[in-house]
């Protein structure tokens, strides 16, 4: 009886386990949007504090301000599953300070029980990031005699993960 009970337990673990992993040639997910307050919780776990407050560009930016607190606060928060591994990945694009300042943003994965920052981008006018296959984010091109509010062109960017690592591609378009 102990062993036919032992038998069925290792059935059952192995069931369990075949059935959390990611299906043979699994497909990854569209990026859609999610809970900005978890997103944010991820980036803080993830260390994106720190890397905002070493980046010596960012620092000499807000000086004599840390960057991490002039950025927090969540413009985009979406999640997907870029690499089809079944876990839910996320990205978060922090608020601009001003119109003109920088705009980072971060696509995070779970690594265990941790997160992880897989791609970032700190030093992008960057004014939105939407979903979809890819990550895409919009930053404005400013002509001479633009006003702030309103740049003639825009640089779309797009995040893609090959299945080994991300490309990224822009292009400028007029508005």
């Amino acid at each position: 009886m102990v062993m036919r009970a032992a038998s069925v337990l290792a059935m059952v673990t192995v069931v369990v386990a075949l059935a959390a992993r990611p299906a043979q040639g699994a497909r990854p997910r569209s990026w859609h949007k999610c809970s900005k307050r978890l997103t944010k919780a991820a980036a803080d776990e993830a260390g994106v504090p720190d890397v905002l407050n070493r980046d010596a560009t960012l620092r000499r930016a807000f000086k004599p301000q840390k960057p991490s607190t002039i950025y927090r606060y969540v413009n985009d928060a979406l999640c997907g599953d870029f690499d089809g591994d079944g876990d839910r990945d996320r990205a978060i694009l922090f608020d601009r300070y001003t119109g003109g300042s920088y705009g980072p943003w971060f696509v995070l994965r779970r690594s265990g029980s941790k997160w992880r920052i897989t791609y970032k981008r700190l030093h992008d006018i960057t004014f939105s990031m939407t979903g979809g296959q890819d990550l895409k984010t919009v930053v404005p091109v400013y002509s001479r005699n633009d006003a702030n509010c309103c740049p003639s062109r825009i640089r779309i960017g797009t995040l893609h993960w090959t299945g080994r690592s991300f490309t990224w591609r822009t292009r400028v378009t007029a508005t």
